[in-house]
C-alpha cells in the first residue's frame, strides 16, 4: 500500500504541515493498495503518527478483482 497527500506523488509514507489544519481544516489521505495478484477483500492498516500523541492504527479496506 502506498499512500498520498497530493494524488499524485505516491510512497510509503507521508507528511502534511501542521499549518494545513487551521481553522479546524481536515486533510485527505489517498491510498492505492498494490496487488499481489490475488482477488477478494484485502485489508491494511494506516498509522496516524503525530508528536506528543500515541500512534492509532486506520483500518483500510479494499475490494480486488480480477475484470
Amino acid at each position: 500500500m502506498v499512500v498520498s497527500n497530493d494524488n499524485v506523488t505516491y510512497s510509503p509514507q507521508v507528511s502534511f504541515p501542521l499549518a494545513g489544519f487551521t481553522n479546524g481544516a481536515s486533510q485527505t489521505v489517498y491510498v492505492k493498495y498494490l496487488t499481489d495478484g490475488s482477488t477478494g477483500m484485502k485489508t491494511e492498516n494506516i498509522s496516524h503518527t503525530t508528536d506528543g500523541a500515541t500512534a492509532q492504527l486506520v483500518p483500510v479496506s479494499v475490494a480486488v478483482f480480477d475484470p
